[in-house]
């Protein structure tokens, strides 16, 4: 025999299935949050550029490691918020880091760029050298040399005066004529033409060497002749010897010759 539902069982069925399912759903919220909440960062690795140009820019990248499976971007954040992750520099003078690992190249040197959690367990840094690249390279356009004469310099200089890199290398196309040495120093060998070019990575500069012949030395005067002995023996007239002059002759008489006293 059919018997009619009492009014209100079919809303109540209703209510109870509305139930279960956001039961359901609860369980299933709280599932994720018991995940998340069990998740943690046990390291972190930083990606950091090695040298820096001075005046440019470049951002640290982290890597974090986790207990559990990796979060998304937003939850991976907010872990790295509660554990106090922050950047440092060892000199902002040479290289500054921002707070969201933005990098900036401020003067030539080095420094340590580390991130670390606030305290201390979890934590990791690298080394930046900032470098200033030569612009420039000068040196004199020409030289003359004597031959078998002292060295000249012919050194380039170097622009920036702050560049770190002042590694200039010397060559002489004509070694015969004249040759350089490692500090720019041209010493001539020979008359003749030569060119001394300076490298500095792409820089390359040029001096035309010209080694003039030496004038020939002056041939030196012969000294004074010596007296002859001729004229060291000849007396002189006020210093003559009377004694040897001949004997006055002897006078005549009628009773013979007879000779003055």
């Amino acid at each position: 025999m059919w018997k009619t539902p009492p009014p209100g069982a079919a809303e109540g069925k209703e209510q109870t299935m509305h139930l279960k399912k956001k039961l359901t759903a609860l369980s299933l919220t709280a599932a994720l949050l018991l995940t998340g909440c069990g998740t943690t960062i046990t390291g972190v690795t930083l990606t950091l550029p090695g040298t820096m140009e001075r005046g440019a820019t470049a951002t640290a990248t982290p890597e974090y490691a986790y207990s559990g499976a990796t979060p998304e971007q937003a939850k991976a954040e907010e872990l790295a918020d509660k554990m106090g992750m922050s950047y440092s520099s060892s000199d902002p003078g040479v290289v500054m880091v921002e707070a969201d690992g933005n990098l900036v190249a401020v003067s030539a040197g080095t420094a340590e760029v580390a991130l670390a959690s606030e305290d201390g367990a979890i934590s990791a840094s690298g080394v930046i050298t900032v470098v200033v690249s030569p612009t420039g390279l000068t040196m004199p356009e020409t030289l003359t040399l004597t031959e078998g004469g002292e060295a000249q310099s012919a050194a380039a200089t170097v622009e920036p005066e702050d560049a770190t890199d002042k590694a200039v290398t010397y060559t002489s196309s004509d070694e015969s004529i004249a040759t350089v040495d490692a500090a720019g120093n041209v010493t001539p060998v020979a008359p003749g033409e030569a060119t001394v070019t300076a490298k500095l990575g792409d820089l390359e500069v040029a001096c035309a060497v010209m080694v003039e012949e030496k004038e020939p030395e002056e041939p030196e005067e012969a000294p004074a002749e010596t007296q002859t002995a001729q004229d060291q023996q000849e007396p002189s007239a006020a210093g003559a010897d009377n004694s040897s002059e001949a004997p006055a002759p002897a006078a005549s008489t009628a009773y013979g010759a007879v000779p003055f006293s």
